[in-house]
């Protein structure tokens, strides 16, 4: 028997455990602590009063964590984390979990939820069809290195995300949830910009201190030296880069990513269920 209540009463210590639990059994466990925990929730938008766990007798065994933000014009929700403990798991505790954010969003007017899924999880992929979910785009992380030293970086430049005076998007796609400007700004200090010079159309690269790649912009062939450049400067200070979420419609970039020795980590599915 479980019972499904809102996280506002949780403690970040009792999350961060039964996330531990929920991954490790995974290809890459995933290790949380009550720290990066509330981080995560600040940086992401996590509302814990539309965010769910389910319990089995006090034991939180489940988690269904929501983040809540506009997205062009519109108050959509996203599935910024589902984990249940494998020994709960097949006992419909994630059914009931998404039941209750369902009817909870419908109540304060939410009628999108966006979410992302490994396309190799088919398990998960058919569940979260059954339950309305469409597929609204496909994407691809990839992870790499540039270490050509014949690189001109004389011409690079660098402003913290929280300077660069820009409202819009610095990626010419839309990027995905956690990778919107509005969600980088709330953890700023550790986001910056790299670019050869200003201007909609100039080579640019949304990069964190740890060589998280979280937007690019780059539109022609003819920008390759200058991606190639940024890039090879942002790799002098990381040993690894990951570039996150970028939709396989965006051909050209990932074409070039590829060219500069890219190599693809996992693909996933950005889906959408309307309420």
């Amino acid at each position: 028997m479980y019972t499904i209540k809102n996280l506002e009463q949780v403690s970040f210590t009792a999350m961060a455990e039964t996330w531990t639990l929920a991954f490790s059994d995974y290809m890459v466990p995933m290790q949380m602590s009550p720290e990066r925990l509330e981080n995560y929730f600040t940086v992401s938008g996590v509302v814990k009063a539309l965010s769910f766990g389910a319990f089995s007798e006090d034991q939180l065994v489940g988690l269904l964590i929501n983040s809540i933000d506009q997205v062009q014009g519109e108050r959509v929700a996203y599935d910024a984390m589902t984990g249940v403990v494998p020994e709960h798991r097949r006992k419909g505790v994630f059914t009931r979990l998404f039941q209750h954010t369902r009817e909870s969003l419908s109540q304060v007017g939410i009628t999108k939820y966006f979410l992302e899924v490994v396309t190799t999880n088919e398990t998960a992929y058919n569940i979260y069809r059954k339950i309305g979910g469409t597929i609204v785009r496909e994407l691809t992380f990839l992870s790499g290195r540039i270490d050509n030293q014949e690189y001109n970086l004389g011409h690079v430049q660098i402003a913290p995300l929280a300077d660069f005076a820009t409202s819009d998007e610095i990626a010419l796609y839309q990027p995905t949830f956690s990778n919107r400007l509005v969600a980088l700004r709330r953890s700023s200090n550790d986001y910056s910009v790299a670019y050869l010079a200003e201007g909609a159309d100039s080579p640019a690269v949304v990069f964190s201190s740890r060589g998280a790649i979280a937007q690019i912009r780059y539109n022609s062939e003819a920008q390759r030296e200058q991606l190639g450049a940024i890039l090879f400067y942002i790799s002098q200070n990381c040993q690894t880069l990951r570039v996150s979420n970028v939709p396989l419609s965006e051909e050209l970039l990932v074409a070039e990513l590829h060219r500069l020795g890219f190599t693809p980590v996992v693909n996933q599915y950005e889906m959408c269920i309307q309420f």
